[in-house]
């Protein structure tokens, strides 16, 4: 079945990000369920992403009865995200690695 995100769609890459970092695919197996895309086209993705440093692979995953998937990761230090909470009489700055995990916060009043 396809999906609105194929192989030829411009955000591929970022949805591949996306799916690892929230834990929602950890494999080119789920990651190509998920997006509905052809296991070649995710696997070509998923090397390009390799080679860009933005996403590692991690040790061997459970089985589904093949051979065991390796995990994928997002790369820590590669980028940053910065997400921003506007309250009526504040501004609360955060700053997360690209997997989301938080690395610090400031408070405007």
């Amino acid at each position: 079945m396809r999906h609105a995100h194929d192989g030829t769609h411009p955000d591929a890459n970022q949805r591949i990000l996306e799916l690892v970092a929230r834990g929602e695919a950890s494999s080119r197996s789920q990651l190509a369920e998920a997006l509905g895309m052809a296991p070649s086209t995710v696997g070509l993705r998923v090397q390009a992403l390799i080679d860009a440093g933005a996403l590692h692979e991690g040790g061997p995953g459970a089985s589904r009865g093949g051979r065991r998937p390796r995990e994928l990761r997002v790369s820590q230090g590669r980028g940053e995200v910065l997400t921003v909470d506007l309250g009526g009489g504040h501004a609360r700055l955060g700053r997360h690695a690209l997997g989301g995990a938080l690395i610090e916060t400031r408070t405007i009043p």
